[in-house]
Parts: structure tokens; C-alpha cells; sequence
């Protein structure tokens, strides 16, 4: 009986153990077939997007097109300065997007210190080196590193109402203007029809970018002079109440004053050319002339775009650089003008007009102008606080008929001094 149940013991042993085989063996052959669902998962990444520029998205929208695995969710800014804010409160909270535009009028610094950006790795970097002009490349380098990939660069221009200029039978050199002649030309714009001593069509109006256009008339010299500045503020100064050709502190109105065919001139971005074109439609023709300047060796400070990558998982942050290397491509350079209103950054991206056709008669003005002197100013002269201050010296300057110019001139240069 012992023997009969020891065998039996061991061949139900046996049976045991060829069931508990063939149950790993299942499961093992399961999980291979399981293996490349996982895989695909881990393929199809999601990432979040903040841009400015709401012309960029269709950019984005066309790169998932070409990789469906990556979807891109986009959040559009009304501003670069609303994007910044809110980037840094993000980035404060634990809970940035994987990458986001920002423009070269901040600097760097001031993200790059917060620790939550990944610099460009070799590989874009070399790409950069190859690929973008040198005047750009150094818009977002920082302690050694390069923070933000630039894809794009603006230029401040004038827009002006060709009708109104037609009517007033001006006429002038679109290639070059001086800022004596752009005070002459807007005194003549500037009009009171109905007699009540209040102006209803102003000779120049100027956007809230204001910053950017003082710093690209003062600081043209390192470190910028202080009778150079004084010039500045005088002139900027007299164009309100000498001349009266601009309204004092109603930038926020500039543009669509622009639009309703309320002034003549306007002092804006050349990324705002297609912006322009969509809201006025046929309304009037308008133009563009180069930025004013004292003489022909002045440069001009271009203001660069770019994106910056914020720390998260391997698999984001190679999807990221897929997208920072499709805005690099060739064909989506060529695009960047007639649809973003973005100039290429790439080298040899002169303007040639035999081989760009698709380019309006203003395009084609606004990538020439780019083709004279540019300089970007070095990151570490440029943060938000920089700007707050200018801004702040440009109400004052506007503020008051009577205010002190050598003063506010002397305190800028002492707070930009290196």
C-alpha cells in the first residue's frame, strides 16, 4: 500500500510540476506577444507647447502630420512678456511644458538659473554651428551653454499708410530714412480735420515694444554714451511735445490706431507684417521703410526666437529635439517669412528675389533691410529687469513736458555700465 501511494505520490508529483511548467511557459509566451503593444506605448508621446507667435502652431501641426507617434499640445500667449511670466510661475510650481518659444528681449539668464532647462546637447550643437548664422547663435548662450535653440529673428521697422502718404503728396527714399526726416514726414501726417484742436490722424504712433526700439538707438556703442542717450531722449521727447506727432503713453493703441487708418506711420516689428495684412485686408496699401537711424554705419538689434527645453524623461526630450530640428530644416527657413512673418536664421539667407518669388513686394523689403548691420546684444546685459527699466524711463520721458532728460539719460547709463 506504501509503495502503490509512493508512486502514485510521484507521478502526481510530476504532473504538479509539468502544470506549473507549462503555466510559466504560458505566461512567458504571453508576454512576448504582448512585447510589442508596450513598445508601441512607450512610442506615442504627448507633449505640451507654449508659443507666442500663433502663426508658429501651424509649423508644429504640420511636424505631427509627419510623426504621428508625437502629439503636441499647444497653449498661444498673447505675448512674449504674458509666455515669460507665466513660464517662470510654471517652472516655480513643478509643472512647465516640455518646451516653450521665448524671444531674445529677456535674455536668458534669468530661466536658465532657475535650473529647469536642458542645454543644447553636441548634436545641436553642431547643427547650430553649421546651420544658423553667427549673429543669432549667441542669442541665448549662458555661463558656456546654449539654453534655447533660435529658429526665427525680427527687425524693428516703419509701416506706413501709402493712401494717406498719397493724399498729403509726400513721397521719399524707402531705402534709407533718417529720424529727422521721419519727424518731418510725421508733421505732415498729422492731421485736426474737424478744427476742435484734437488730433485725428497721427503722424507716427509707436507699439509697447518701445524697450526695444530705445535700445536699438542707444545702445549701438559699449558702454553707450551719455550725450548719445541724451540725443535719444531729447528727440523722443520732442516728438510728443514739440512736434506733436505721436500721442504720449497710448502704445497699447498703436496698431489698431495703425489698422482704422488713424496715423500714418508706425513703429513696430517686421514679424507684425502679416498680422497687419490680415486686419486691414484692402482697407488701404501700406508699406514698410527700414528703422531710422543717425548715419549709415549704425547697426540695428535684431531680436531672436527660440525654444526652450524643459527637463522631463528621456523620451520627451529626443521628441523635442525631433521638433528643434525640423524648425532648422531648409524648407521650413523658407516658410518662416511668408507665414510667420519670421526672418530665417539660416546662413546665406540674403535676400535674392529671382529665387524667392513667392515673396510679397513687403516681405521682400523686410528681408533686405535684415541684410544690413545686426547686432544682438550679449544675454547678460538683457533681463526683464533691464526691460522694466527701460520701459519705466520711457513713461517718464512721456509723462511730463517739463521732465528732466539729462537726469533720466545719466541714470540709464549708470545702469547699464558693465
Amino acid at each position: 500500500m506504501n509503495i502503490r501511494w509512493q508512486k502514485h505520490k510521484r507521478k502526481l508529483g510530476a504532473a504538479l510540476t509539468l502544470s506549473v511548467c507549462l503555466l510559466i511557459l504560458l505566461w512567458i509566451m504571453r508576454l512576448n506577444q504582448n512585447q510589442p503593444l508596450q513598445y508601441a506605448l512607450q512610442t506615442d508621446v504627448s507633449l505640451t507647447a507654449w508659443i507666442y507667435s500663433k502663426p508658429v502652431s501651424e509649423l508644429l501641426t504640420d511636424f505631427q502630420n509627419e510623426h504621428p507617434g508625437i502629439h503636441i499640445q499647444i497653449r498661444t500667449f498673447r505675448s512674449e512678456e504674458q509666455l515669460h511670466e507665466e513660464l517662470m510661475a510654471a517652472i516655480s510650481a513643478h509643472a512647465p511644458p516640455h518646451f516653450a518659444e521665448i524671444g531674445s528681449a529677456y535674455g536668458i539668464a534669468e530661466l536658465a538659473d532657475t535650473g529647469a532647462l536642458l542645454p543644447m546637447d553636441e548634436r545641436m550643437l553642431q547643427d547650430i554651428g553649421e546651420l544658423i548664422d553667427p549673429r543669432y547663435a549667441s542669442a541665448f548662450q549662458y555661463n558656456n551653454q546654449m539654453w534655447a535653440m533660435p529658429y526665427g529673428t525680427a527687425v524693428p521697422v516703419i509701416y506706413y499708410n501709402e493712401n494717406l502718404l498719397g493724399y498729403s503728396g509726400l513721397s521719399f527714399n524707402t531705402e534709407a530714412i533718417s529720424w529727422d526726416q521721419l519727424v518731418s514726414i510725421g508733421m505732415k501726417l498729422t492731421q485736426d480735420h474737424d478744427g476742435d484742436e484734437k488730433t485725428d490722424i497721427w503722424g507716427l504712433v509707436m507699439d509697447p515694444e518701445t524697450p526695444w526700439y530705445l535700445r536699438s538707438s542707444i545702445f549701438l556703442q559699449d558702454p553707450a554714451s551719455e550725450t548719445r542717450v541724451e540725443r535719444i531722449f531729447k528727440l523722443w521727447h520732442e516728438m510728443i511735445y514739440r512736434y506733436q506727432i505721436t500721442p504720449p503713453l497710448k502704445h497699447h493703441l498703436a496698431v489698431s490706431d495703425f489698422i482704422n487708418g488713424n496715423a500714418g506711420l508706425l513703429l513696430s516689428s517686421s514679424e507684425k507684417e502679416l498680422m497687419l495684412e490680415q486686419y486691414i485686408g484692402g482697407t488701404f496699401k501700406f508699406g514698410v521703410l527700414p528703422f531710422p537711424a543717425f548715419s549709415e554705419e549704425e547697426a540695428l538689434e535684431a531680436r531672436v526666437s527660440g525654444f526652450v527645453m524643459l527637463k522631463s524623461d528621456a523620451g520627451m526630450e529626443s521628441a523635442v529635439r525631433q521638433i528643434m530640428a525640423f524648425l532648422l530644416s531648409p524648407a521650413i527657413q523658407q516658410r518662416l517669412l511668408p507665414e510667420a512673418s519670421k526672418l530665417s536664421i539660416l546662413k546665406g539667407s540674403e535676400p535674392n528675389h529671382d529665387e524667392k518669388p513667392f515673396l510679397s513686394a513687403r516681405e521682400s523689403t523686410i528681408q533686405r533691410l535684415a541684410a544690413r548691420k545686426l547686432y544682438v546684444p550679449a544675454t547678460e546685459k538683457k533681463s526683464k529687469k533691464h526691460w522694466d527699466q527701460m520701459l519705466k524711463t520711457q513713461e517718464q520721458l512721456e509723462a511730463s513736458e517739463n521732465v528732466c532728460i539729462s537726469c533720466l539719460s545719466e541714470a540709464t547709463v549708470n545702469t547699464n555700465k558693465p
